[in-house]
């Protein structure tokens, strides 16, 4: 029986003992991380306002404007989306080059060590550039 149990098994994830209490191999489940929360300056200014109103709020030097959203998938907190996003640093740019997508990146920017994935943009056009892996230094 645990030699059927182990061909089945096998096909699909590896043979394991059919009792977990005396498995000595244990598997380790990862889910790819999600795109970074907004800045807390975009969510400030969704703060009291209903979706799909219009926003603004100044991050890093540049004025953006947007609207009110949640995420695609519908969590998170109420954000301002940017109208037209900003692009990205030439750090981010050149930490991709000569990489593929979903290649791990780091860079530099502002004084502040940034780690993440080789992403394009949500569309799928534009360059690729190096996307941090958590929320903006």
């Amino acid at each position: 029986m645990l030699i059927r149990m182990c061909l089945l098994v096998t096909a699909i994830a590896g043979c394991l003992d059919a009792d977990p209490r005396t498995s000595s191999r244990s598997q380790e489940i990862t889910t790819p991380p999600g795109p970074p929360p907004p800045p807390l300056e975009a969510v400030t200014a969704c703060g009291a306002v209903a979706p799909d109103a219009t926003c603004a709020f100044d991050s890093h030097g540049h004025h953006i404007t947007g609207t009110c959203r949640t995420s695609p998938s519908g969590d998170g907190p109420l954000a301002c989306a940017p109208d037209t996003p900003l692009p990205p640093p030439q750090e981010a740019l050149a930490a991709c080059a000569g990489s593929t997508s979903s290649a791990a990146c780091s860079f530099v920017a502002d004084g502040h060590a940034v780690s993440g994935t080789c992403r394009t943009s949500p569309s799928g056009d534009g360059p690729l550039a190096c996307a941090p892996d958590g929320p903006p230094p």
